[in-house]
């Protein structure tokens, strides 16, 4: 069987800080990772949860700052696109976690955190990246963080011991001002990945530090596609247009199907109990307009109530990759303070002064008849400153021939989105 891989990159950039290239295969803090339980170990998996628990509340705030994100980013974009806002979520946790003052505030408010403490982030953030992390036969959520750090720049203990303890970030030590510290960044990726991605991590002027944050994801469905029923069909595009484009086909007894205004939406199911949720506008109606609302794109996405039905899906394969800029996504969401001189980040410095300069991100996804592929980096640059029954009902068909959204959610227990995106054009890469 064809092996799937989602990866996620989050890098937070601060500059002002580097590490020595020749200490990064050596890290400073090396943690030690969760033990993944086999996809079938129900027992583990059940104590893991009790061990772990993320509270409703936080779980709330990690789905309300996706899908008001996720709304801002999909409904100005005509094209194929993908976001993870899990990642950034986590990304920006971790800079909450060594940042003060005003500049810590509008974090944990963009983060819908307010009221609570930095610590109380980092602990949920933990608890939540034990209850994601798996990697046994049937596929993976291995999740893995590091912190690069300027040689010769102070940093404060407690930001690290914390970034260890719950973000099991390892610590190295490299010069941002050599070619060596982006291949030495570069390298770490691609070992946490299994090569499937190997960026050049960008670096700039005064760099103090890099905050990296891998997601790498591998599930086949639970319930394969026929490769034998692949044929090539008729995909119709915003304009009006058309394109010819490979088709899968299945009919699985027992999906999770809802109708909303305007909409049919359904799941398909990965074997580590993750899930892919398709959502296809009725005739006439755009995508646009189904995202433009982030409370809309939460209620299709998390239905109050569903039906078990057979629902046959034709689904068009797809490949492609986006990238996008994030500064202005952050900042009108109530970041403000972070990409000023004025940024206090005396949690994680103690000399220094840094502030944020650069959001980015980059995503690529596949899916074909075996399961899905995913991969994306976020870089962030800092430079010194200044459920229900069964239904026996007659089958549903659901072609998605025309633009869908769709998200990858990680499992029920956690349920959050990894990933949401639009495929505006199957044949597009």
């Amino acid at each position: 069987m064809k092996r799937f891989f989602l990866f996620f990159m989050s890098m937070l950039t601060i500059a002002g800080f580097g590490l020595n290239v020749a200490a990064a295969n050596t890290p400073l803090v090396k943690p030690v990772y969760p033990k993944a339980a086999a996809y079938d170990d129900y027992d583990t998996r059940r104590k893991t949860e009790e061990d772990n628990p993320v509270d409703a509340a936080f779980l709330a705030s990690v789905n309300s700052f996706s899908y008001a994100s996720a709304s801002s980013i999909l409904s100005k974009q005509s094209e194929n696109l993908m976001y993870s806002p899990t990642s950034l979520y986590m990304a920006l946790s971790l800079a909450a976690a060594g940042a003060k003052g005003a500049t810590q505030l509008e974090l944990l408010k963009t983060l819908q955190f307010q009221g609570k403490t930095t610590s109380e982030l980092a602990k949920q953030n933990g608890n939540l990246f034990r209850l994601l992390y798996s990697d046994n036969e049937a596929g993976k959520l291995k999740i893995a963080n590091s912190i690069w750090l300027q040689q010769g720049v102070e940093f404060r203990k407690n930001y690290l011991n914390t970034a260890a303890k719950q973000f099991y970030a390892s610590a190295f030590t490299v010069d941002f001002t050599k070619k060596s510290a982006r291949q030495a960044m570069g390298k770490w990726v691609a070992d946490q990945t299994n090569g499937v991605l190997s960026p050049d991590i960008p670096v700039e002027k005064d760099q103090l530090m890099a905050i990296m944050n891998t997601v790498y994801f591998k599930d086949a469905w639970l319930y394969h596609f026929s490769k034998a029923d692949t044929k090539p069909d008729v995909f119709h595009l915003k304009d009006g247009t058309t394109v010819n484009t490979d088709f899968m086909h299945t009919a699985n007894t027992g999906n999770a199907f809802w109708k909303g205004e305007g909409y049919t939406a359904a799941e398909m199911d990965f074997c580590n109990a993750g899930k892919m949720v398709l959502i296809l506008p009725n005739r006439g109606i755009p995508l646009e307009s189904m995202v433009s609302d982030p409370q809309k794109v939460a209620a299709m996405i998390h239905p109050e109530g569903v039906e078990y039905r057979e629902v046959h899906f034709p689904l068009p394969k797809f490949s492609f990759g986006s990238s996008m800029k994030l500064e202005d996504l952050l900042q009108t969401m109530g970041i403000q303070t972070a990409f000023t001189d004025s940024a206090d980040f005396s949690g994680m410095l103690s000399k220094e002064k840094a502030k944020i300069s650069k959001v980015i991100q980059e995503t690529h996804i596949s899916i074909d008849e075996d399961g899905a592929e995913a991969a994306a980096y976020t870089v962030i640059i800092m430079p010194a400153t200044g459920g229900g029954a069964f239904n026996d009902q007659d089958p549903i068909e659901m072609k998605l021939d025309r633009p869908f959204l769709f998200a990858i959610i990680s499992d029920r227990q956690t349920d959050v989105p990894l990933f949401i995106g639009v495929v505006s054009n199957p044949a597009e890469t």
